[in-house]
């Protein structure tokens, strides 16, 4: 009986808990295991492990396709302006950390 109980049966617990956070639909842990209940513990992993696999493959793809070579001129733009934006932020908390602490701005 496939149930979701994290004390008692945490190895369970922690498969239901990755496919939750991988399943399309957004089942939770105890939607899953209602829906599992009645699965061996063999039939249980297997759909374990395809939710998984899945689960990752989206994320693979979305990973290879920003490592192409064709993407990463975006990934040094996207980080620019993260970094223009973060150094802006510091500027002005340093700005009022100086007037705090009686610090003339140089």
């Amino acid at each position: 009986c496939i149930s979701y109980d994290p004390i008692g049966r945490p190895g369970v617990s922690n498969l239901l808990t990755l496919m939750a956070c991988m399943d399309e639909s957004q089942r939770s842990e105890e939607q899953i295991a209602t829906e599992s209940e009645k699965l061996s513990m063999r039939d249980f992993k297997e759909e374990a492990a395809k939710t998984i696999v899945k689960g990752i493959a989206g994320i693979k793809s979305k990973y290879d396709y920003y490592m192409d070579d064709n993407q990463k001129q975006l990934l040094r733009d996207v980080a620019a302006i993260g970094n223009e934006k973060a150094r802006r932020h510091a500027e002005e908390t340093m700005v009022q950390v100086r007037r705090l602490v009686g610090i003339d701005p140089v």
